[in-house]
């Protein structure tokens, strides 16, 4: 017995309350500067029970960045995420650029945001890896680590429930019948290989990042059709590198496909072109082996 209740802020900051008759977990937390109505949310939504444990699918701005607010309003939530979590955590660089794009996403809402030196509170309380299980009473997760869209990326799966928290590098749903959108930021092998062990799995309900819990029929064939579309991406991709595309050339090439108007609802156009300037320059230097191929980033 499980309920699963958005708790999100503002949309791109999707955030989710995992709650059994025994414990509470939030997954993910979104941005900074909408962290304290992500904190008034999960009150109204705890109804008064503590919040026990924090965990983080990765370390991107608009998953982990709410957490320090959470962590201040109930400090014995543990925050749990991937081992390599940590290390993000623990450079100053990465810390100025998570703090950077949340100062991009206030700004292109049109809100304030007081306070991005909280960012460097941010921390793991417990490292999880492959195997490693995570008890939340009714609901018993088993970790899968699933590097590709970040070297830190999990999802949890439980049996009993054929229920898994899926992550970005498994796919993101677009609600389009069979279009599976990548997101294969640190490695496109990686990113196959990791769809390839859930592909098996018995999986009646998803979490999806952003997208919220799905089940039954919508979901069906969902993993076969990340493996479609992410074979299909590289191959459009690397057919245009090699007709001579560039810059914004290439980029069409994902977002005349995948930047659809339920992508926008999530996804600020700039975060997209971000995405994108990583994705097209790691495909054609892991498939085609070219090592001076870049691309500027398109968020300044």
């Amino acid at each position: 017995m499980y309920s699963v209740t958005p708790v999100g802020a503002a949309m791109g900051a999707e955030a989710y309350l995992i709650a059994t008759p025994q414990k509470t977990a939030l997954i993910d937390t979104g941005y900074a500067y909408c962290g304290r109505e992500l904190v008034r949310n999960l009150e109204a939504a705890l109804h008064g029970r503590p919040l026990d444990c924090i965990i983080l699918t990765h370390t991107h701005y608009d998953h982990c960045s709410g957490c320090v607010y959470c962590c201040e309003r109930w400090p014995g939530a543990k925050v749990i995420a991937g081992t390599y979590a940590v290390r993000v955590f623990s450079r100053p660089g990465a810390l100025a650029t998570i703090r950077r794009l949340n100062e991009i996403a206030a700004r292109e809402r049109g809100v304030p945001y007081p306070d991005p030196e909280k960012l460097l509170s941010l921390h793991v309380d417990e490292t999880v890896s492959d195997g490693d299980v995570i008890d939340l009473g009714d609901l018993s997760f088993t970790v899968l680590e699933t590097p590709g869209h970040t070297r830190c990326s999990i999802a949890l799966y439980c049996p009993r429930e054929a229920f898994l928290v899926s992550s970005e590098t498994l796919g993101l749903f677009t609600g389009t019948p069979h279009l599976v959108m990548p997101c294969f930021l640190t490695g496109y092998a990686a990113s196959v290989r990791s769809v390839r062990r859930v592909l098996p799995l018995p999986v009646t309900a998803i979490l999806f990042p952003h997208l919220g819990l799905r089940r039954g029929e919508e979901i069906r064939g969902f993993f076969a059709d990340a493996l479609v579309c992410f074979e299909q991406t590289k191959d459009a991709v690397l057919a245009a590198y090699r007709a001579g595309r560039r810059g914004d050339d290439l980029i069409r090439v994902l977002s005349d496909r995948f930047y659809t108007e339920q992508t926008a609802a999530y996804q600020p156009r700039q975060a997209f072109l971000l995405n994108a300037s990583y994705m097209i320059p790691l495909l054609v230097r892991e498939c085609l082996g070219v090592t001076d191929f870049d691309m500027p980033h398109t968020v300044e």
